[in-house]
């Protein structure tokens, strides 16, 4: 009986070693939201995500940094947005900033930085 407890506890203490672990390891590819939900564990690092184009239309409610620069545009998933600048289209020669068309679907290469806490997406 007291080696079923052993191994119940050796479990849990497994599974919360490896939750805690992955709030320290940024996925590959992240979503929107995991970059803004945690911008520190992202910062410097180049991501690759999907999302869609918003320009300035679709993103009332994006936080913006203090600094950004005039070519800046938003994109979003279903999870969230960021501003964006200069990142790469993937698949293209393009960087975001070229002629794209409202809500259409993109994957984007970027370097994430941040600004008095709060993530945007640059060239790579």
């Amino acid at each position: 009986m007291k080696q079923k407890h052993y191994l119940l506890l050796g479990i849990v203490v497994i599974l919360g070693v490896v939750l805690i672990i992955s709030n320290f390891i940024p996925k590959k590819n992240p979503t929107i939201s995991d970059i803004v939900g945690n911008p520190r564990l992202y910062e410097g690092k180049i991501v690759t995500i999907e999302c869609k184009y918003g320009n300035w239309e679709r993103c009332q409610n994006c936080k913006a940094p203090a600094v950004m620069n005039m070519s800046a545009v938003c994109v979003y998933d279903e999870d969230g947005c960021i501003y964006a600048s200069g990142s790469e289209i993937v698949g293209t020669d393009e960087y975001l900033g070229a002629q794209l068309t409202l809500d259409e679907p993109l994957i984007l290469r970027a370097r994430v930085i941040v600004t008095d806490g709060v993530a945007m997406l640059s060239r790579p």
